[in-house]
C-alpha cells in the first residue's frame, strides 16, 4: 500500500500504545507461569505483527491466549488472559514473521522446553545472526541445525540444574545483542537457574533492566554478579494474577518528533511540558511512565535540545549515541535534518542488521525528500534545513523509516508519497489512524483525510 501526504502541522493527544518490549517479556513470563495472567494494556490498541509472532509461538508451545488478534485494521484489545503451558509438544515448530525479538527470546525457551523446535522467519530476520547463542547452547546439551533461520534445535542431554551440578553457564559477549542475554535469562527457571557470563561490556543495557524487572514482578529474581547476571536455583515462574504493561516510548517517539516540528518555536520558552510526556503544546502523548526501564525514554530529553537548537540562530554541533537507543536513529535524524545546525548519529552500526540496513535507508530516505545526510560507516552527519522539499521514498519494507518519512512531512513543502506504508504494522498498526486522528492529511489505498 502507498500513502501520499500532504504537509501540514499536527496537533491533538495520542494514546499510548503498549509497549512491544514490555508486552514480548510479559506474554512469555506468563506463559511459563504457575496460573493465569490477565495482561492489562495502557489504551486498547490492535497487536502488531510481532507481538503476534511471539503470541502464535507461545501457543504453539501449549499457551492459551486469548485475545482479539484478528484484523488489525479495526479490531482492538484492552487485555491478554495467558494460560500457562501445561502439555509440552515434543516437537514444534514456530514461526517467528519478521520478529528479531520472537526468535532470540524463544531459541532458549524451546530449547529448555521441548526435545526439537524447528524455527522459520520471514523478511530479513533469516540474515540476522543467532550466534554465538546456538554456539553456546551447542556447549549445553543441543545441536543446532545453522547459526541463522531457518534453524533447527535438538535437546540430546538435559540441560538444567540439578543438585549434585553446578548451575548452566554461558559466556556471550554483552555487545552484540542484548536480545540474546534476555532469551536466556527467560529460559533460566525452566532449567532451574543461569549464570551468564559477559565477555565485552553490555550495550542496550534497558532491554536487560526491564528482563529482569518483568522476571521479577512474576516471582523470578535475577541477581547482577561482577561479570553478568544469575539466577539462582530454585527458581520458577509464579503469576502476579494481574499485569499492567507499559506505554511504548519507542511508538511515542513519533509523535513526540511531530511535536517538535509542529510547534510553533517562539512558543518553546513558554511551553509547560506534560508530566508524562515531555512533549510540549502541539502534540502531547499520554500515560508515559517517565521512570519507565525503557531506554528509549530518552527520547523527551533529545526532543528537548531539538526543540533549543530551533530556538537558536547559531546551535552547535549536536552529537547523539545510538549505542543504547538504535531504534530512534530514524526518527532523530529527521528532527535533525529539520533543525539548522549540525547533528552527528554516532555508535549505530547495529543498525544496518534491522529490518533493512537501517543507516543506509534511513539516509536514503531523507536524501529523497531534499536533505543533506552523509551516511557514515557507524552512524549518520546531518545538516539541518529549515525544511524540504518532498518527494516519494521506499519504506523498505521497515516500520520505523516508513513512520519517520511521515513525521518529516511536516516539515515539507510538497507532498510526500511512502510506498510500502503497510510496513507500520510491524509495530503500530494503527499508526496511519492516529496520524490523521491529530491532523495528518493522508489519502491512498485505505485512508483518506
Amino acid at each position: 500500500m502507498d500513502i501520499t501526504i500532504r504537509p501540514a502541522k499536527l496537533h491533538g493527544t495520542v494514546p499510548p500504545v503498549p509497549s512491544k518490549s514490555d508486552l514480548h517479556r510479559a506474554l512469555i513470563c506468563a506463559a511459563l507461569s504457575d496460573a493465569p495472567t490477565e495482561i492489562l494494556l495502557p489504551s486498547p490498541a490492535p497487536f502488531s505483527d510481532d507481538i503476534r509472532a511471539t503470541a502464535a509461538c507461545l501457543k504453539a508451545l501449549g499457551a492459551g491466549i486469548e485475545a482479539d488478534f484478528g484484523n488489525s485494521e479495526v479490531q482492538k484489545a484492552g487485555r491478554i488472559r495467558v494460560t500457562p503451558v501445561r502439555a509440552v509438544p515434543e516437537r514444534v515448530v514456530l514461526n517467528c514473521g519478521e520478529s528479531g525479538s520472537t526468535a532470540r527470546f524463544m531459541i532458549p525457551v524451546a530449547a529448555a522446553l521441548c526435545k526439537e523446535a524447528h524455527f522459520t522467519g520471514s523478511g530479513r530476520l533469516p540474515d540476522r545472526p543467532l550466534s554465538p547463542l546456538t554456539d553456546e547452547l551447542k556447549k549445553h546439551g543441543c545441536v543446532c541445525s545453522s547459526g541463522h533461520l531457518p534453524l533447527t534445535v535438538t535437546r540430546t542431554e538435559d540441560i538444567g540444574y540439578s543438585v549434585s551440578e553446578e548451575i548452566p553457564e554461558y559466556t556471550l559477549p554483552g555487545s552484540i545483542s542484548s536480545q540474546f542475554i534476555t532469551g536466556l535469562l527467560l529460559a533460566a527457571p525452566l532449567t532451574g537457574g543461569v549464570r551468564i557470563r559477559l565477555s565485552t561490556p553490555l550495550s542496550s543495557a534497558s532491554y536487560v533492566d526491564m528482563t529482569i524487572d518483568t522476571m521479577g514482578r512474576f516471582g523470578a529474581a535475577v541477581r547482577r554478579t561482577a561479570d553478568g547476571f544469575e539466577v539462582p536455583p530454585p527458581a520458577a515462574y509464579r503469576s502476579p494474577g494481574t499485569y499492567m504493561t507499559d506505554g511504548g516510548w519507542s511508538s511515542a517517539a513519533f509523535f513526540i518528533a511531530a511535536d517538535v516540528l509542529s510547534s510553533d518555536p517562539a512558543s518553546y520558552g513558554r511551553l509547560t511540558a506534560d508530566a508524562s510526556s515531555g512533549t510540549g503544546n502541539a502534540v502531547s502523548v499520554t500515560d508515559l511512565r517517565r521512570d519507565s526501564l525503557q531506554g528509549d525514554r530518552v527520547i523527551a530529553e533529545i526532543a528537548d535540545h531539538f526543540r533549543k537548537r530551533r530556538m537558536s540562530g547559531n546551535p552547535p554541533e549536536m552529537t547523539v549515541d545510538a549505542d543504547s537507543i538504535p531504534d530512534l536513529v530514524p526518527v532523530i535524524a529527521v528532527m535533525a535534518a529539520l533543525t539548522p545546525g549540525r547533528t552527528r548519529i554516532v555508535n549505530a552500526s547495529r543498525l544496518r542488521l534491522k529490518e533493512s540496513d537501517r543507516l543506509r535507508t534511513t539516509a536514503e530516505m531523507l536524501s529523497s525528500l531534499g536533505a543533506e545526510i552523509e551516511e557514515l560507516d557507524s552512524g549518520l552527519l546531518i545538516s539541518g534545513k529549515e525544511s524540504l522539499a518532498g518527494g516519494t521514498v521506499s519504506g523498505c519494507g521497515d516500520h520505523r523509516i516508513v513512520m519517520s518519512a511521515a513525521i518529516a512531512s511536516i516539515g515539507c513543502r510538497s507532498d510526500v508519497t511512502i510506498l510500502g506504508a503497510e510496513a507500520v504494522a510491524k509495530s503500530y498498526p494503527s499508526f496511519w489512524e492516529t496520524f490523521a486522528a491529530v491532523g495528518g492529511r493522508i489519502k491512498g489505498e485505505n485512508y483518506v483525510n
